[in-house]
């Protein structure tokens, strides 16, 4: 979270990334490239998390919690887009 708070979305999302891998629970899970993804870190996390939830059948409380990390990152990096505009 201090990555998201600090504006880091790369190292937020780079460490979410982490979570969902390391995570027993979703050992295994990998990013499928399709006709919508854009290679970003960001479409990885998201996809990753995609998965994680129909996995657990959205009955994981950390995914949940992840993924309003990742809002939270989305929402910041919005904010500081409209700062420097």
């Amino acid at each position: 979270m201090s990555y998201v708070n600090e504006l880091n979305s790369s190292k937020a999302l780079g460490s979410l990334r982490a979570w969902v891998e390391h995570n027993p629970k979703y050992h295994g899970l990998e990013v499928e490239p399709d006709e919508y993804s854009d290679g970003s870190l960001m479409d990885d996390v998201l996809q990753l998390m995609q998965r994680a939830e129909a996995h657990s059948e959205g009955r994981d409380p950390d995914v949940q919690v992840v993924s309003e990390e990742i809002d939270g990152t989305v929402h910041k990096r919005e904010n500081v887009g409209k700062i420097c505009d």
